[in-house]
């Protein structure tokens, strides 16, 4: 199974290349790392204009792990990486 850290370790050019091939990878992400996602896609769509919300459902509930990590990343919003806090939360 592919990992946040091997696809946040490719180069934007690598990693849109792989999205616009298509290829739909293993991928899943724990229940803390999917809120983290759904919240940082909120606050995205909430500071968009209206006519652009509109365009597109944003619907987060619809969208696998993968589709909200790729759209995240494909656009440029960042995210908490559920995992490090709780690396540096146990230290």
């Amino acid at each position: 199974m592919t990992t946040i850290d091997d696809f946040d370790a490719m180069t934007d050019d690598d990693f849109t290349d792989f999205v616009y091939a298509r290829r739909r990878p293993d991928f899943a992400v724990g229940d803390g790392q999917r809120m983290a996602m759904v919240r940082a896609h909120e606050a995205w769509v909430a500071s968009m204009g209206e006519d652009e919300r509109e365009s597109i459902d944003w619907n987060t509930e619809t969208h696998s792990d993968w589709d909200l990590y790729a759209e995240l990343r494909m656009n440029g919003v960042d995210f908490d990486r559920v995992a490090l806090l709780e690396a540096i939360s146990a230290l």
